[in-house]
This record gives structure tokens, C-alpha cells and sequence, in this order.
């Protein structure tokens, strides 16, 4: 009988059951479903499954003797897997009905196989997670090492656990449910219960006999903490002999490479303990990074195995970068694996090691969490995420090439245009190395040609002088505000052409003291597009947007776009009270220069409607600081 004359929804629910239930560990339940979906479908008498999978159960179904002819027989594969095969004595089917079957019942026990397996993975990230969070921030050691084995007991539900630092017989150990054993016999047990190991790797193995056998333990796993072989050493022990399989080693695993830094930190003087832990964000720093990507790379080099580094940074900075780099971290966390930290590599980059994960992988993996950062309401302002990723050792040979590769391709990333995912390539590598030099000659041809273009139109309308020192106190906010180094130096360079729009202005307007008539406001609201256009194609395609937007106004009524607040972006709102300031505290032929605390009270007045007030703020922590004087006349 043809599958199509049955009622196909009744085989999809059985054959969904079956699965499920054969991955649960239920042999009666898996046959009882996958009996009804056989006898839907073909009305066969008796049937064998030989499923070589979870259960690795041979499930049967019929009653009284089985029909002497030889079943029809049909293998359970997916590609070149063969997993098992159904076997079936009599009933009303075409060999090709048993064969779709076949193929759907193989999909369905593996679909089943595979969410169990991802159930039970995010089960334990939870518990991991949940563990390192108890184990706290950094604190002086023997607070961070008892924190440390209470956890890593519960984690595996252990017995016993032993945290031991350095080698016996000096090393120093804390334990947590060893009541019976002393410190010498620990001593004289240890080598014999986890080898040497480094941070991050792993090792399980029997209890047989000696002084912990006979407190009950049968089984002990360990993990390296340490950035040398059997520096520190994390040990837990299990009265159960079949306790520690894959799922508790990666646990422990995860969980001893992610509290590493506390241990580390709280072993430390205070100095090094700053090193280790970024004190603005609380995030790992530079020397942890460096530290534990050493490590990573070894381990690889000695399991044959990969490792990639991805370093990423926000593409629109904020005067807030401590608060949007830890909502950076924050949303790294929540999709990474737990020991894939985060850390704070630059001033305004994050680094993640991703240990044993490929090129593509990685690749994926950066673009899930740009697509994150793009819908993520936690900045202070809209981002985008920029990202170079780098493997080790396919595109890198070292840890510090490792490193320097994946900064390279952010910076590849940030030059093509931003909210980007670039992969080092050796060949791409030299071949920019080539186009670079030529590209500044070419660049510094561009950025001189601009430059004269500047001049050109502050002496059109004289005001000599008036780009280079905005672009002065832009940069100065820039940097009181708290914006990277390398973001500042751009602010500088966008406050220097903000106005070379004004190009295209007629003379008329360009020197007129009196109020404009209204094609002559149209013609004045024009040069910030104007000015973005003609940096269209140029080293300065960066700086558009902040060009185009430097006359926009806090309360939403400046040009051309009429943004208003926070969807201004910070660097246009620098620049246009850099300018409003030089405007104020400079000769101009229509009228004279007023005193610098005449111009900031001014601008205060009007910070919440035209500027935005943390901008002011920040030009009069300039002024008390004694970094701003009036310009007075054209130089």
C-alpha cells in the first residue's frame, strides 16, 4: 500500500515520539512509538529496529511466530552514517514507503539526539556560569581559593575538592570535603592524582587505593589554572567511579580557565592585581589577555588544535566608553561559551579568545554579535560593531602574531567602512602593506588640497584662521570627554573641514552681518551636505556624517536633518560648540570678539536647546583648567 493513502500526520507524530523517547533512555516508550509509526505505515505484522545510537537498544514489535520469508530490510543512515536498520515481516508497503520512512525516522532520532545534547550543554553553561559568579570578584587569596573549591565540588556534585598552588612538598593546598586526610598524605597522593597540567587542560582517571580510597573516592578530575604545568592544579573527587565523563571535564574545563584571573589576581601585589583587572570596567585587562593567549597557543600547538582571537570595537564612540564597553562585554557573554571572556585589550577595544574554533567559526561568531550590538538598546547612543578576527595556526604563528593579526584586520574593518567582519590573510596582508604606501602619497595630496580648501573659505568670509582653531578645541573636548585617542585626532581633523561647504556659498552671503533672507538661509543650511559630499571617496569618509550633523541642535530644530539629543552624534555636537566658541571669542569685520567667560555663560544659556549641556560642561572644565583663551584677532 502506497504511504500516501495513509494518514501521514499520524507517522510524523509517532516517529516524533520515537525519537524523543529513544534519546530520553525509555527503550519501552521509544518501541511503543516507533511501533505505531511501522504499523501506520505499512501494517506489517512484526518489525525489528536496531537503532545504534543514545540507547543502542534493539526494539521489536508482533506476537506469535514470525512468517518464515526474509523481511524486508532498510538501513537507518544520514549521508554516509549508518546508524542502524528496520526490519519487517509481512504488512502492505513498496519498498520506497520503508525507505522515506527509513529516512525520516533517522532525521527524527537524530533531531531528538541533537536537542538533548544542546539541553544538557546549555545546562551546564548555566551551572558554570552560575559557579563562577559565586566564586565573586578579586580578593585576597585564601578568600578567592576556598570560594573556588566550595564551587568546583558542587559543580561536578563532587565529594571533595583541592585546589593546590605550586608543588609538593611546599605547594599550598585548600580542600573542601577531605576531613580525614592530612596534608603529607595529600602531599605524597597528589602526583599520583592529576599529572602536571596547564591552564585549561584536563585530565580524569580511577581512585584504586591509598588513603582517599578509603574515605569512599573512586574518581578524581583535574585542570590546569596555572600558565605553567602543575603551577596551580583544581581537583575534584567523586565516590561514584563512572562520575566524570566529556560533559563534567569541559565543565571543569570552562569553569577553571574563566576563574583563573581571580585566582591569579588574588596571588598578586596590588600593582599586578591592576594589570590583571581593568579598574574602569572591572573587565580582564591587557596583561591577563596576553597571559592567557600564551597559554591558549601552547595548549593548541601541543593538541594539534586551533585557536582564534577576534578584537572588536564600538563604531560610535560615546563620552561614556567605560559604560558602553562593560554593555559590550555583557552582550559577548550571553552568546559566548563561558570560558570565552571578554577583555579589555585597548582603550576602546575588546579581545576574545576562542579556544579550538576555526576560521569560520569565528567568522560567525562575529557577525552574531554585530547583529546583537546593532539591535541592543544598552549604549549610549546606536552602535555598530567593527570586528578582525585571526586563527592560530593557519594565520598566525605565535601568540603576539595571533594578536597583532587581529588588530590589523580591525583596522581593516574600521578603514573599509565600519560595522564590518575582516579575517588577517598573510596574502592580503602584504599586498595593503604595497597599496598603502602609495595610498598616503596619494592621501596627504588629498588632505593638503583640503586643507587649502579650509583656509580658502575662512579668508572668503574673514575669519582667518577660524577651522584650525576649532579644530584645536574639538579636539581638547574630545579628549575631556573621554574619547579615544586615535577618535580625537579624527575629531580634529573633521572640526578643520566642517565648513568647506561653504565653498559653494556666494560672497553675499558669506560676508553679510544682517539677517539672511530666506534663499540666502537655504543657501547657509546647504554647506554641511555640501561639505559631507565633497568628502565622498576620500581618506575622510569617516568624518562625513560628523561634518554634516555639526549644526543639528539638541532640541531638535537645527539642519539639515532636524536630529535632536542623543541621535546627534557626540562628535558633531563637539564640534558645533568648538565653533559656536571660536565664533564668540573672535574679531570678525562685522563686529568684535567678546571674553571667553562672556561666551561660555552665553553657551550655557543655551545648552539643552541648541548644545547639548555635557559638551558645554566640558568646555568650561577646559576654561577653569586654563586651556582656553580668546582667539581676539585672525590668527
Amino acid at each position: 500500500m502506497s504511504a500516501g493513502k495513509r494518514d501521514m500526520s499520524l507517522v510524523h507524530g509517532h516517529l516524533r515520539k520515537a525519537g524523543q523517547a529513544a534519546v530520553q533512555g525509555s527503550p519501552a516508550h521509544a518501541a511503543e512509538a516507533t511501533v505505531g509509526a511501522l504499523r501506520e505505515l505499512t501494517a506489517a505484522s512484526h518489525g525489528e529496529l536496531d537503532w545504534r545510537g543514545a540507547t543502542e537498544h534493539a526494539l521489536t514489535f508482533g506476537s506469535g511466530p514470525r512468517p518464515e520469508q526474509s523481511p524486508w530490510i532498510v538501513d537507518l543512515r544520514i549521508g554516509d552514517c549508518e546508524f542502524g536498520s528496520i526490519a519487517l515481516w509481512g504488512g502492505e508497503f513498496g519498498y520506497e514507503d520503508l525507505e522515506t520512512f527509513a529516512d525520516r525516522l533517522a532525521l527524527s532520532l537524530r533531531a531528538a539526539e541533537l536537542e538533548h545534547v544542546v539541553a544538557e550543554q546549555q545546562a551546564w553553561r548555566t551551572s558554570v556560569a552560575s559557579a563562577i559568579a559565586q566564586v565573586g570578584p578579586p580578593a585576597d587569596l585564601d578568600t578567592v581559593a576556598t570560594r573556588i573549591v566550595t564551587q568546583a565540588r558542587r559543580l561536578l556534585h563532587g565529594s571533595a575538592a583541592v585546589l593546590v598552588s605550586g608543588q609538593p612538598p611546599s605547594a599550598r593546598m585548600w580542600h573542601d570535603g577531605l576531613y580525614k586526610v592530612s596534608d603529607a598524605e595529600l602531599h605524597s597522593l597528589l602526583p599520583q592524582a592529576a599529572p602536571p597540567l596547564a591552564l585549561g587542560d584536563v585530565w580524569s582517571g580511577s581512585i584504586d587505593d591509598g588513603p582517599l580510597a578509603r574515605q569512599g573516592l573512586a574518581a578524581v578530575a583535574a585542570v590546569g589554572l596555572g600558565a605553567e604545568a602543575g603551577e596551580r592544579t583544581l581537583i575534584v573527587l567523586s565516590a561514584d567511579a563512572e562520575d566524570f565523563g566529556s560533559a563534567e571535564r569541559n565543565a571543569l574545563t570552562d569553569f577553571g580557565i574563566s576563574i583563573a584571573p581571580q585566582l591569579q589576581a588574588g596571588s598578586s601585589e596590588q600593582s599586578e592585581r591592576r594589570a590583571l583587572v581593568d579598574p574602569s570596567t572591572g573587565m580582564p585587562g591587557s596583561s591577563y589577555f596576553e597571559e592567557r593567549l600564551s597559554q591558549e597557543t601552547a595548549r593548541a600547538e601541543r593538541h594539534l588544535r586551533s585557536v582564534s582571537v577576534l578584537v572588536m570595537a564600538l563604531d560610535n564612540a560615546s563620552a561614556e566608553l567605560d559604560k558602553d564597553l562593560i554593555a559590550l562585554s555583557q552582550i559577548a557573554s550571553s552568546d559566548l561559551r563561558v570560558g570565552d571572556v571578554p577583555c579589555r585589550v585597548g582603550e576602546d577595544e575588546v579581545g576574545v579568545i576562542l579556544s579550538d574554533v576555526e576560521t569560520m567559526d569565528a567568522v560567525l561568531i562575529a557577525d552574531r554579535l554585530r547583529a546583537k550590538v546593532r539591535e541592543s538598546e544598552a549604549f549610549t547612543m546606536s552602535n555598530t560593531l567593527s570586528v578582525g578576527a585571526a586563527t592560530f595556526p593557519a594565520r598566525a604563528g605565535s601568540a603576539k602574531e595571533l594578536r597583532e593579526a587581529a588588530s590589523r584586520a580591525l583596522g581593516w574593518a574600521r578603514g573599509d567602512g565600519a560595522d564590518r567582519t575582516f579575517v588577517y590573510e598573510r596574502d592580503i596582508a602584504a599586498s595593503l602593506e604595497d597599496e598603502v604606501a602609495e595610498d598616503l602619497e596619494r592621501n596627504d595630496a588629498i588632505a593638503e588640497s583640503l586643507r587649502m580648501l579650509a583656509d580658502a573659505v575662512d579668508g572668503r568670509r574673514g575669519a582667518n584662521g577660524h577651522a584650525m582653531r576649532v579644530a584645536r578645541i574639538a579636539r581638547q573636548l574630545a579628549s575631556r570627554m573621554g574619547l579615544p585617542r586615535d577618535r580625537a585626532e579624527r575629531v580634529y581633523v573633521a572640526a578643520m573641514l566642517h565648513d568647506i561647504g561653504q565653498i559653494s556659498m556666494s560672497e553675499e552671503t558669506l560676508g553679510s552681518p544682517e539677517e539672511l533672507e530666506v534663499a540666502a538661509q537655504d543657501e547657509v543650511r546647504e554647506h554641511p551636505d555640501i561639505g559631507a559630499q565633497l568628502l565622498a571617496g576620500t581618506p575622510f569618509n569617516d568624518v562625513r556624517l560628523w561634518i554634516r550633523h555639526h549644526h543639528e541642535r539638541a532640541d531638535g530644530t537645527g539642519y539639515p536633518d532636524n536630529l535632536e539629543g542623543e541621535h546627534i552624534p557626540t562628535e558633531a555636537q563637539i564640534i558645533g560648540v568648538a565653533e559656536a566658541f571660536d565664533e564668540l571669542t573672535a574679531d570678525r569685520p562685522y563686529r568684535n570678539a567678546i571674553p571667553v567667560d562672556a561666551a561660555l555663560a552665553e553657551l550655557e544659556d543655551c545648552a539643552g536647546t541648541q548644545f547639548t549641556p555635557e559638551v558645554v560642561d566640558a568646555l568650561r572644565s577646559l576654561a577653569d583648567d586654563g586651556y582656553l583663551e580668546a582667539s581676539g584677532g585672525d590668527g
